[in-house]
This record gives structure tokens, sequence and C-alpha cells, in this order.
């Protein structure tokens, strides 16, 4: 018969085992944490790169991001030449291992169609007002988001833009811009290459819905079209948006 001593001493083993085997599982925890903190960062961080590249080389932006080391580009061209510039600076930023191409080629919009919108200059701490004439420009667009940092549309997102779909389809001879604006954190540059590619993530999505390509086009504005003021994280938040503008009835 064990004594008592034993019999203490086989639970203070299993006490200890426990005990180690919750240690493991904490460190293995804090580990993994720690790695996709890491893994994160150095995504966000290639994605900032490629933006700007793209931009400095006065390319057509596309929608940018990463998994690890791997890049994904999507988007909408008219020139399949600028897609081989894109694949090239885009893998020669510092640090991408491979990219994924799922870029699509369409034909470019018809000559009267591709009037530029006309552009507003803001005065320094005037609030710009988005038009809500039409009732497409009704539309509440709040709901449309991106993974932060990314110009990747979010699945809170669909609903909303699957409405839009609809309500331009009752509308085909209407031409729209679809524009994504931010805040006033980062470059200048940065600010326009990120809303530019958000603004493109949205035509792609509504292409994918039967919208035609001659109907809708997209613009990022980056920080130069704020509603509300920048020294307050509530007024940021308004100034990260997409809009729908009315360009042609």
């Amino acid at each position: 018969m064990p004594s008592k001593n034993d019999y203490k001493h086989q639970i203070f083993m299993r006490l200890s085992m426990r005990l180690s085997i919750l240690a493991l599982l904490m460190a293995f925890s804090l580990t993994g944490l720690t790695l996709l903190w890491k893994q994160s960062t150095i995504e966000n961080d290639l994605a900032q790169k490629a933006r700007t590249a793209l931009a400095e080389a006065n390319l057509p932006t596309v929608n940018v991001y990463f998994q690890g080391r791997d890049g994904h580009i999507s988007g909408i061209l008219t020139q399949e030449t600028s897609l081989e510039a894109i694949l090239e600076i885009v893998g020669g930023v510092d640090g991408v291992r491979t990219i994924h191409n799922q870029v699509t080629i369409a034909p470019a919009p018809k000559t009267s169609q591709t009037t530029q919108p006309k552009t507003t200059d803001l005065a320094l701490g005037k609030l710009y007002t988005p038009s809500k004439k039409h009732v497409l420009e009704q539309l509440d667009l709040s709901k449309v988001s991106f993974i932060p940092t990314q110009a990747v549309l979010t699945e809170d997102s669909y609903p909303i833009l699957d409405q839009l779909a609809e309500l331009l389809k009752t509308y085909p001879q209407v031409l729209v811009e679809i524009s994504a604006h931010t805040d006033n954190q980062g470059t200048a540059l940065g600010q326009t290459a990120l809303t530019q590619a958000k603004a493109e993530a949205v035509l792609q999505y509504l292409l994918t819905k039967g919208i035609d390509l001659n109907q809708i086009k997209a613009q990022g504005y980056g920080a130069s079209r704020p509603v509300a003021s920048n020294e307050d994280e509530a007024g940021r938040m308004r100034n990260r948006r997409v809009e729908l503008t009315v360009l042609k009835e």
C-alpha cells in the first residue's frame, strides 16, 4: 500500500506536469501571435512600397496586397503593355518573392466618356461637399470598407455594393465616378495611390455584377477632399470613405 508521502508525491508530479504543459501552450501561443504580427507588418510594408513605386513610375494604379511575401495584383487595365511594367516594378520591390497576376485587360472606354471630371481646388481648411442631387448619389456607401491599409474589400461591403449594382442597371445611360478618399495620415503620394487602388477595387467588384465598364470610372483623391476635420479620429473616419458622383446623365 502506498504511503501518505508517496501519494503526495504523485499529486505533486501530476500538478507539475500540468503546469509544464500549460506553460508550453502559453509559450507557443505567444510565439504564434508574434509571428502573425511580424507577418502583418511585412505585408503592409511591401504593399506600401509597391504602391509608391507604381505611383512614382506614373503607371496605372492596381489593387496590390500581400500574403506573406507573395504579392497579388488585380484590377482593370486597358493596355497590356502597362501590365508588363506593373509586374516588373512590383516584382522588383525588395522582399517580394512571387507575384500572382489577376488583372483584367478590358477594352478602352469610348472617347466621349473618358472626359476627366472637374476637380475642385479646396481652399486651405475648407471642407468638400459631395453632390447629393441624383438618386444614385444619395445611396449611403458608408458601409463600404476595406482591410486596414489594403485595397481589399471586406465582406461587409458586398450587400451595399450589390444594391448599388442593381441601381446602376436602372440608369444604364448614366456615367458615374466611384471615388475613394482618406484622411491626412501618411504622404500625399501614398494617400493617392491607396485611394486609387480602393476605387479600382470597387469598380472591379461592380463589373463582376454585370455593370458596363463604359458606365463607370474609378478615381482616388487621396486626402484632397476632406468632409470633416482631421484633428480627431471621428473626423478622420468620416474622411476615409467611398463616394459616387454622377458625371453625365
